[in-house]
């Protein structure tokens, strides 16, 4: 349970404040994201990008809950990519380091979900 504590920066009131935002309130966030969307998959094209699913080793179960939470924070600014490219990602846990075990990401090229499945179960740690 601890561990679920730690991730609750979310409260109740944030849910009750995002949904009394206007409909039009976010659109020029939209259009920047559109851009950032376009400018990541013109440099990607149909490479595959390879980076560490988190930023780094799960923190421990004695964690801090602000350790915790700078470590989500880190790795959501690591993994966003995928998500704002709308492409596919798949990880897989390959590394070892110090703290423990680090996965790889591979984010693909639009469309090519099976076969980042493929390449990703073809790798070896």
């Amino acid at each position: 349970m601890r561990r679920l504590k730690a991730f609750s920066g979310v409260t109740p009131g944030a849910f009750v404040a995002a949904s009394a935002i206007e409909g039009g309130a976010g659109r020029p966030r939209l259009g920047q994201l559109e851009r950032l969307r376009q400018a990541w998959n013109e440099l990607l094209g149909d490479r595959v990008f390879v980076l560490p699913s988190t930023a780094g080793a799960a923190p421990r179960l004695w964690a801090a809950p602000h350790a915790v939470d700078a470590h989500r924070r880190a790795t959501m600014r690591l993994t966003c990519l995928a998500g704002i490219t709308g492409r596919p990602a798949v990880s897989a846990p390959l590394l070892q380091v110090p703290e423990g075990p680090l996965g790889v990401c591979l984010v693909g090229p639009p469309g090519s979900d099976l076969a980042l499945i493929e390449l990703a179960g073809g790798l070896e740690g």
